[in-house]
C-alpha cells in the first residue's frame, strides 16, 4: 500500500467515525430536548414499530453502528408502554441482519488464502467436536446478554459450517430477549427514564 493510499484510507475512517459520532449526538440532543414520549407520539405508534425493525435490520449488530441502534432503541423504549412488541420486532430485525453476516461467513469458506483456510478449519473442527446444546448456549448467551456486535458471531457460525436452520431460532430468541431486557430495565429504572425523557 502506498503512503497516499494509507493516508486516504486513514482520513476516510476518521471522517466516517466523526459522522457516526455526530449522528449519535444529534439523536441524543433531539431526545433530550423533545423527549422520548413526544417523539413516539409525533411519529405514531405503528410507525415506531416499523422504524425499529428497519433500523435493526440495517445496523443493529454491525460493529460500526450497533451503538446507534441501541441509542435509538433505548430512546424509543422510554416512551413506550408495550415493550414486548417493540422487543419482538427489533429482535426480528436484528436476526435479519445477523442472517446477512452468517451468509457472508459461508462465503468466507471459499477463500483461497492458506492462512484463512487454516483458521476456518480450526473453527469448523472445534465446533463439530462440541455438543450442539453447548453451541446453542453460547449463541443464546452472546445474543441475549451482551450488546456486542452480532456480525463477529454470525460470520464465525457461517465459517464453521453449522446449518443455518439449526441456529436461526436460538438467534431470534436471543435477540428478542436482549431487547426485552433492555426495555424492561429502562421501564423499571426511573433514573434512566428521567435521563432520556
Amino acid at each position: 500500500m502506498t503512503l497516499k493510499k494509507y493516508y486516504s484510507k486513514k482520513y476516510l475512517n476518521i471522517f466516517t467515525l466523526l459522522i457516526f459520532l455526530a449522528l449519535i449526538i444529534i439523536w441524543i440532543s433531539i431526545v433530550y430536548f423533545i423527549g422520548a414520549q413526544n417523539i413516539v407520539f409525533a411519529i405514531g405508534l405503528k410507525n415506531i414499530y416499523l422504524l425499529i425493525f428497519i433500523i435493526a435490520v440495517l445496523g443493529g449488530h454491525s460493529s460500526f453502528i450497533s451503538a446507534s441502534f441501541f441509542t435509538v432503541y433505548i430512546s424509543i423504549a422510554t416512551g413506550m408502554d408495550s415493550h414486548f412488541l417493540l422487543a419482538f420486532l427489533g429482535g426480528l430485525g436484528l436476526s435479519v441482519g445477523d442472517s446477512i453476516f452468517y451468509y457472508l461467513g459461508t462465503k468466507g469458506r471459499k477463500l483461497e488464502s492458506k492462512k484463512w483456510q487454516n483458521i476456518i478449519e480450526k473453527i469448523s473442527t472445534w465446533t463439530k467436536k462440541q455438543s450442539i446444546y453447548l453451541v446453542y448456549f453460547i449463541i443464546f448467551i452472546y445474543n441475549a446478554f451482551t450488546p456486542l456486535p452480532g456480525d463477529v458471531l454470525n460470520i464465525t457460525l457461517g465459517l464453521s459450517g453449522i446449518k443455518y436452520k439449526k441456529i436461526i431460532a436460538i438467534i431470534i430468541f436471543g435477540n428478542i430477549t436482549l431487547l426485552y431486557l433492555i426495555a424492561y430495565f429502562i421501564g423499571k429504572n426511573k433514573y434512566v427514564v428521567d435521563f432520556f425523557a
